[in-house]
């Protein structure tokens, strides 16, 4: 089931699909998709349903562009790793204004005194706070539990026709093995 429907802005021609603490630090944990359809409407929906133990989770991250067809190919493009329990999807022209994940401040961690700061802090604040713990911060960066917290996730995009990202998609349900 859909838990949210959000608008969102995806700035670039690529997307940044990542743990929200690698945006600034290690390029290898961050996977791109290039190719982005530009102009139009983009909506970050997220996909809850129950696993097991863990009770209702999100299990899907999807961002749509308002071009997105049912004929648009779909491949597994790669895998993102989790290691604080949520995964983003943002376009690259924001990842440069997204403030350093480790620099907190003289309060230390605190997400809710950062509720709707561009940072991690402000991301965590809507994986942890919000009660279908997803969402969209500052209008440009999809945000969500990753429903079994930490591992390597798969990523999935539709392209059209020509060749341009309309739909990309990250799957909690299966947890990748690292290699």
């Amino acid at each position: 089931m859909i838990a949210l429907l959000i608008p969102i802005e995806l700035n670039g021609i690529t997307a940044i699909v990542t743990d929200p603490c690698y945006y600034r630090n290690s390029e290898h944990m961050i996977h791109e998709v290039k190719k982005v359809q530009q102009g139009g409407e983009w909506m970050m929906e997220v996909h809850r349903d129950v696993m097991g133990a863990f009770g209702e989770r999100v299990v899907e991250l999807t961002v749509v562009h308002s071009s997105y067809s049912l004929e648009d190919q779909d491949e597994h493009c790669g895998n993102a790793g989790v290691d604080s329990g949520q995964m983003s999807i943002c376009g690259d022209m924001d990842v440069e204004r997204f403030a350093n994940p480790y620099n907190y401040g003289p309060n230390g961690f605190d997400p809710e005194a950062n509720r709707g700061a561009f940072n991690y802090q402000g991301a965590c604040d809507i994986t942890l706070h919000q009660h279908a713990q997803a969402g969209v911060l500052c209008d440009v960066m999809a945000v969500s539990s990753t429903g079994c917290g930490d591992g390597v996730y798969p990523i999935f995009v539709w392209r059209n026709a020509n060749g341009i990202a309309t739909k990309i998609a990250v799957d909690f349900r299966d947890i990748e093995e690292e290699e």
